[in-house]
């Protein structure tokens, strides 16, 4: 009967840690600011300095807009394995490839980029040419969402600060060659994994009290 009792109170405290973190986000707003935002470069060569597929890819771009769209979303993606809304790229960075790339900046209006399906063209010719997937895909039949939010799962297990299993999501996206999303679709992701968890431990508690 103690054992149960004991059991019943680790429980409790645990549901009501994990239901306390599902009710909040994972990172502070600044965090969250940081990781949907592009990387601020200290060295900007990445921007400039691109690989040859790059090149000959380039030379088929008409428009002054999406040939700065494209370069940036290659820039950033090499730095951070991520893809980032126009709105968000740096006017600096902007002006660091126009002129670069004798680019005329009275042709550029990246409103356009963000509504234009070249922007996902740009972003699918990047993930084949490094070797990536895109986080929408599925390997095997099975959609890395899916596999993702069972990584998630066994992280749950394993560490009780979401911050860190935030943090370790993104080192298995990383590790497996999967594009990272944006901070909200990870953060649903782990929400569920959580409740999942939770409902795990509730089904074990019950199990026991059955037994008993």
């Amino acid at each position: 009967m103690f054992y149960m009792y004991l059991l019943s109170i680790i429980f409790k405290l645990l549901k009501r840690s994990f239901i306390a973190m599902a009710r909040k986000e994972y990172l502070s707003s600044e965090a969250r600011l940081r990781f949907d935002s592009p990387p601020q470069l200290e060295d900007v060569s990445i921007l400039l300095q691109i690989p040859h597929w790059a090149e000959t890819y380039l030379r088929t771009i008409g428009s002054a807009t999406n040939k700065v769209g494209f370069i940036l979303q290659l820039g950033y993606f090499r730095v951070t394995a991520r893809f980032f809304v126009p709105h968000r790229f740096y006017e600096s960075d902007i002006s660091l490839v126009v002129e670069k790339f004798k680019i005329d900046p009275n042709d550029i209006d990246m409103n356009d980029y963000t509504h234009n399906r070249t922007y996902y063209r740009h972003q699918e010719a990047i993930l084949r040419e490094f070797g990536f997937s895109s986080f929408n895909a599925q390997y095997n039949g099975i959609s890395h969402q899916q596999a993702l939010f069972q990584e998630a799962i066994r992280l749950t297990a394993l560490q009780t600060k979401p911050s860190l299993i935030f943090d370790a999501m993104v080192t298995y996206l990383q590790e497996k060659r999967i594009e990272t999303p944006t901070y909200n679709a990870l953060r649903d992701i782990l929400t569920k994994a959580l409740d999942a968890f939770s409902r795990d431990l509730e089904a074990i508690i019950q199990s026991y009290r059955d037994w008993e």
